[in-house]
């Protein structure tokens, strides 16, 4: 669907781009020949069809007159803002399925929209910020996760409670000299009943925590006794990772059902887009309806 919609923007400005040279070569073409023939009356006879023309130039100026604004669009999702809809559970609960989310795309850099090449580098991203990345081998998908590790770090997870430990400025002749202080504390409890393969009543237990990475404070959902995630994730063999210069560990907030760094390995500063900063807009799909709910609760910044 972003494609399409692309495609029919850039289709656009080609079309309304070639209308709007025609006219400024028109007009150029006009004024050299009211400058040479500057005495030249119109017939009255021929009102009729000077009406008609000046209709037909006046619908070719309003197409024209369209290029401009389609070009500052089009700066604007290259250089200042992009919309993404959230369609995955993996950043719960801090973003839901159904979020429209605006992304700053000059938090951090400028770069060349054709090339991705980085132009201008005046920052870099920071612990605890909600970041939209492509992954090295899927150039073509969106990835929206929080940074958790960023150059210097150390990270271990316990992949049996969830919990981090970082270790920040690491090195291998003094490797736990500075240790990030890091606290969970429950926020809400909730039991889910449900159903298994073989129709037998089983029970979850998810726990909404607060996680204090120092200075970062953010929530995350864990859902205990949660099997299938923890098989995946047991798939990669690792549970720590070394931050390199120019890298990041990036997680979902949902440590449950999250494809992040713990899978797909670290990611570079040079494929993240921007930075996620507000809810615009929020939809909740109703029960057996085509509608829509406007969640207007969730509008406002991301923390």
């Amino acid at each position: 669907m972003k494609n399409i919609f692309f495609n029919v923007l850039y289709s656009l400005i080609l079309i309304t781009g070639i209308v709007w040279l025609f006219n400024i070569i028109y007009l150029i073409i006009n004024k050299i020949s009211d400058f040479r023939k500057s005495n030249i009356i119109q017939c009255k006879n021929n009102s009729k069809d000077n009406h008609k023309t000046i209709n037909n130039k006046s619908f070719i100026n309003t197409i024209g007159s369209f290029f401009p604004v389609l070009i500052i669009v089009l700066f604007i999702r290259f250089f200042v803002f992009e919309s993404f809809n959230i369609i995955s559970p993996s950043m719960m609960p801090t973003l839901l399925p159904g979020d429209c989310i605006l992304v700053t795309k000059f938090n951090y850099r400028i770069n060349n929209p054709f090339t991705k090449k980085n132009l201008i580098q005046y920052n870099h991203p920071q612990r605890g910020e909600i970041v939209i990345f492509n992954h090295s081998k899927d150039n073509h998908k969106n990835y929206i996760k929080r940074i958790i590790g960023i150059p210097g770090d150390k990270i271990y997870y316990d992949e049996i409670n969830k919990k981090l430990t970082i270790y920040k400025n690491y090195n291998f002749k003094n490797e736990y000299n500075q240790k990030i202080f890091i606290n969970y504390y429950v926020l809400n409890n909730q039991i889910n009943r449900y159903l298994d393969q073989t129709k037998q009543e089983k029970y979850i237990m998810i726990k909404i925590y607060i996680e204090n990475i120092n200075p970062c404070k953010h929530n995350i959902l864990i859902i205990q006794n949660n099997q299938n995630a923890l098989k995946l994730y047991n798939f990669s063999k690792k549970n720590t990772w070394i931050i390199p210069k120019g890298y990041y560990f990036v997680m979902g907030d949902n440590r449950n059902d999250s494809l992040d760094s713990r899978y797909f390995g670290l990611i570079s500063e040079k494929n993240i887009i921007g930075k996620a900063n507000y809810i615009w807009m929020s939809f909740e799909k109703q029960p057996n309806s085509w509608l829509k709910k406007i969640r207007f609760n969730r509008i406002g910044k991301i923390n």
